[in-house]
């Protein structure tokens, strides 16, 4: 395990066990003022991980999402993977090697709020990249906590990505900021 991959688990736990006292203490209060804020818009921190090749690829991202009602919300993503990756590429038969060099995902998406802070996604996109762009199938789950201030959040998350020449997982730590009505 890289020491960027151990760093975003530690952030996920730590995360997760130290706010999740406090997102229970304030049950009471959240759930008065559930669905109070419609938009947020968020940052995160995370790597995505190839499962063919083992490549670990640290991404950070930006993201905005409406909500429609108390379960559903539109999304749209901006993901930047900060490092290169090799994959081999079947091209009529013929395998060959494709680098891929600091790829840009941009994805709308759906979210759906399960129970309490469970929230299941997914969307479809492009993962842009100098030689070649590719759709992105994405899929995954995340785990909404409040802050102590009722419009900051952080989720912890992971998620499945499938392209037409590789499957990914992704994982990291989202902080994010609800705001208007």
């Amino acid at each position: 395990m890289s020491k960027f991959t151990a760093f975003v688990f530690f952030l996920c736990v730590i995360s997760f066990n130290s706010l999740l006292a406090q997102h229970e203490e304030r049950q009471p209060d959240a759930a008065h003022h559930e669905g109070h804020y419609k938009n947020e818009i968020s940052i995160y921190y995370g790597s995505t991980y190839l499962t063919k090749s083992g490549f670990n690829i640290p991404t950070i991202g930006i993201d905005y999402s409406r909500q429609l009602n108390s379960f559903l919300s539109i999304a749209a993503l901006a993901d930047f993977e900060l490092g290169s990756h090799i994959i081999e590429h079947d091209n009529n038969g013929d395998i060959h090697e494709v680098e891929r060099e600091r790829a840009l995902l941009l994805m709308p998406g759906l979210s759906f709020r399960v129970v309490k802070g469970l929230t299941l996604f997914a969307g479809y996109g492009v993962e842009i990249e100098k030689t070649e762009s590719l759709g992105l199938l994405r899929l995954g789950a995340g785990y909404k906590m409040k802050l102590k201030s009722e419009r900051w959040l952080v989720e912890p998350y992971f998620y499945w990505e499938r392209t037409k020449l590789f499957n990914a997982l992704a994982y990291g730590v989202v902080f994010g900021y609800e705001f208007g009505k």
